[in-house]
């Protein structure tokens, strides 16, 4: 079987372990598309941050290098020059090769979420073989389609660059007619322009490219139907979720105790299906209204089939019903936050019990 038909018959998400070892492999979505973002807004950044210190500091070097000339020593280029035009360019580039490390850095562990593995690095014999590399480099789909996207990108930024360059033909013509200082302002605004507009283009090859990889990583991690049931039998012998098990069971044993006090509640209160909360409120015997217990889909059915049995009223109240579950505890009052609410519910079983003995009086 090719490599693409056993890819196309691993149709199921990967399950979070095998998310979890791919990243342990250090198999995690990157966007080249998203380092090349952050390169051009930490260089755009820079210029702004630099220009001006960069203009004199270059302006300075200038001077140096016209005085030397002057003194008719610009054919021997000694260590003091060399050192101030190392020094000089050591100045005006350290930040902004700091900063674009440091930005590009920062990209790369948002993407990976902090991963750090040490595996991609551990050598790999196979790959010594040339030839599957020759394969996948000519002879592969997948090769073609990054070609074909890496063309197009390139034509767009050529495009988007030489309509910024084009709106920049009269400074340009300018340029030649002033001074140093200003001529590296000029040029400085103009590149700072031109970053601007190729950043826009790269944001949105870089917002396409970052949904492709992540895509493109999860379909290579997909598993098969049996895949995932070999996996749940490897599980199914890890000692921690024995342990996991054994803390469900005792919490559901514990959970039917609590059931069993809704035959005690004053209403229960549902959503209308998914969600039930027994609640009693006996004046003199309760300070407040009290949660007997609660509970979600097959623990709801069962409250609700014990208050029934028990002729206990059951009030639909989607909302309330849903912050009791989240906010409210078994066996405590209930929070201050639903007090009015849960009083109005009260309030609808006292005159539906005062309903049902009239009733029963007039017969």
């Amino acid at each position: 079987m090719s490599s693409d038909q056993e890819q196309d018959s691993k149709t199921e998400e990967p399950t979070p372990r095998k998310v979890e070892q791919a990243r342990e492999r250090g198999e995690v979505a990157v966007s080249r598309d998203v380092m090349a973002l952050a390169a051009m807004a930490a260089a755009a950044m820079s210029f702004v941050i630099v220009g001006a210190y960069s203009v004199e500091q270059l302006d300075e070097l200038w001077r140096l290098i016209g005085e030397r000339i002057s003194h008719r020593e610009a054919a021997r280029l000694d260590f003091e020059l060399f050192s101030s035009v190392m020094f000089t360019f050591v100045k005006i580039l350290a930040v902004p090769f700091g900063l674009i490390a440091g930005v590009i850095l920062l990209a790369g562990l948002a993407q990976t979420q902090l991963n750090f593995s040490v595996k991609p690095l551990a050598p790999k014999f196979d790959k010594l073989n040339p030839f599957p590399g020759f394969k996948r480099m000519f002879m592969s789909a997948r090769t073609l389609v990054d070609l074909s996207k890496s063309i197009a990108k390139l034509a767009v930024l050529s495009a988007i660059a030489w309509w910024s360059l084009e709106a920049e033909v009269a400074w340009l013509e300018r340029m030649p007619h002033l001074g140093l200082e200003d001529s590296l302002a000029v040029a400085g605004g103009i590149c700072l322009r031109l970053l601007f507009a190729l950043a826009v283009a790269l944001l949105l090859f870089a917002a396409v490219d970052f949904a492709w990889q992540r895509f493109e990583h999860t379909k290579k991690l997909r598993m098969t139907t049996q895949e995932i049931k070999d996996e749940y039998k490897e599980q199914e012998g890890d000692p921690m979720l024995k342990g996991q098990r054994r803390q469900r069971a005792r919490e559901m044993a514990e959970s039917r105790g609590q059931i069993a006090q809704a035959a005690e509640a004053t209403v229960i209160v549902v959503n209308p299906t998914h969600i039930a909360i027994a609640l009693r409120y006996e004046p003199g015997r309760d300070g407040a209204p009290t949660v007997l217990c609660k509970g979600k889909d097959k623990v709801a059915d069962r409250i609700r089939a014990i208050g029934r049995e028990n002729g206990v009223p059951i009030i639909q109240r989607r909302s309330l019903a849903r912050l009791l579950f989240k906010t409210a505890v078994a066996g405590q009052s209930i929070p201050l936050d639903v007090y009015e609410a849960v009083a109005e519910v009260l309030a609808l079983v006292i005159k539906m019990r005062r309903s049902a003995r009239n009733y029963a009086g007039g017969l």
